[in-house]
């Protein structure tokens, strides 16, 4: 919904020039995943093999049912397994994969014995298959990872650009090495859990592209992740948003190369003014060199000065990610899950405020509505009343609660 003439990114930039839109990292993450599934074709194959066991225990009643007289254990566990790599986020690809590789015996045993999902055995039969969803599971386990660190409330751009070489490194190791549930395979195919199955290598189905895939996700994450193109716009300056990036890293000196660093930098001096005009707030230049001096005489214990205070302070406001935002609407939905409730629209605000920065129940005075409780002849120890786990509340949000009242 950004748009770079007319979406809702483009109409804020209009009305509001000085803010800085940034493409929520989390989505742009799940659309690597998407453009992964598109360029390499085996993965499209695995994904609707896996949707096809989705299907099948989650869209009959009698399937579950049976799953339920063998184990209800193995049933809890089975439908765990939804749709992988669809538009929810990593966490929950993972969370399928990972129920598929812990029931694989059972799902196999079960697909064995009626004659109708002899397709679905074969394909559980195949040393191939076995192998793509080891090498998901570490793939997924990895973008998953890289995914929750990202949702972080208090993740700045420097941070997030950090993370993200990690995990492209991390992709790299993978693509010369072998991950960690490849490694397992050997072992869990000679256990006595995996004696029932006869594997045997199918060319009939097409092995995952390995080196292939990895690839393709390096060189996406690399393209998608930092790029600033959705900042263009119409009424923008190309090059100054293409350099936003770069900015904003000459503040960050756990970036600069410093061994080739001498003062005046003159190299940095030149593109603070591409800051100013971006960020709408002046440097002084000997302010910079101070900061740079500091830096190169106590890394640890550097004194920054006021000027480079507030603008790192800017920079640190920058919305990376609207994981915030889905949490609302996840609890929102929550609420209003209902669609004969009779909740007014004041009444949905007021509760999700309430779920979302609420005050904490230690600084809430519950006497008044515990007698209210007691009057309407209810019992202290009544068993409708649901214990119920204290949330941890951090300093913003009590900032946020009393800034309210």
């Amino acid at each position: 919904m950004l748009g770079r003439n007319s979406g809702v990114g483009a109409r804020f930039k209009s009305n509001f020039p000085n803010i800085i839109i940034w493409h929520c990292l989390n989505h742009r993450l799940q659309l690597i995943l998407d453009d992964s599934v598109r360029e390499v074709e085996q993965v499209n194959h695995f994904k609707i093999f896996m949707d096809k066991i989705y299907t099948i225990f989650h869209q009959s009643n009698k399937n579950q049912m049976d799953l339920f007289k063998i184990s209800e254990e193995l049933g809890h566990q089975i439908l765990k397994i939804g749709r992988v790599l669809g538009p929810r986020w990593a966490a929950c690809s993972l969370r399928s994969a990972l129920a598929v590789w812990r029931v694989y015996p059972a799902l196999y045993r079960y697909f064995s014995s009626d004659t109708k999902f002899s397709g679905m055995a074969a394909r559980l039969g195949n040393t191939y298959f076995f192998h793509d969803l080891a090498l998901m599971i570490d793939i997924l386990t990895e973008i998953s990872l890289l995914s929750d660190a990202l949702q972080a409330r208090c993740l700045t751009l420097s941070r997030a650009e950090k993370l993200i070489k990690r995990s492209i490194k991390a992709f790299e190791i993978l693509k010369e090495g072998i991950g960690t549930f490849e490694k397992e395979i050997d072992d869990r195919i000679s256990s006595d859990e995996f004696k029932d199955i006869h594997f045997i290598k199918n060319n009939r189905f097409v092995r995952l592209p390995r080196n292939n895939l990895l690839d393709v996700i390096i060189e996406n994450m690399k393209k998608r992740l930092m790029d600033c193109d959705h900042l263009i716009s119409k009424n923008n300056d190309r090059e100054a948003d293409n350099k936003l990036h770069e900015l904003l890293n000459l503040l960050e000196p756990n970036t600069w190369n410093i061994q080739e660093i001498v003062v005046p930098w003159k190299a940095a001096e030149e593109k603070l003014n591409g800051f100013c005009k971006i960020f709408h707030h002046n440097i002084p230049i000997n302010d910079f060199r101070d900061y740079v001096e500091n830096v190169l005489k106590d890394f640890n214990n550097r004194v920054i000065p006021e000027s480079i205070q507030k603008a790192k302070t800017i920079m640190n406001t920058i919305a990376i990610s609207s994981a915030e935002a889905e949490r609302g609407f996840s609890r929102m939905n929550i609420i209003y899950s209902d669609k004969r409730s009779r909740l007014t629209v004041e009444n949905v605000r007021n509760l999700l405020t309430i779920n979302l920065i609420g005050l904490p129940f230690d600084l809430w005075d519950d006497t008044p509505f515990v007698k209210t409780w007691l009057r309407n002849n209810h019992s202290a120890d009544d068993n409708r009343v649901k214990q119920k786990k204290t949330d941890k509340y951090d300093d913003n949000q009590l900032t946020i609660w009393k800034f309210l009242k």
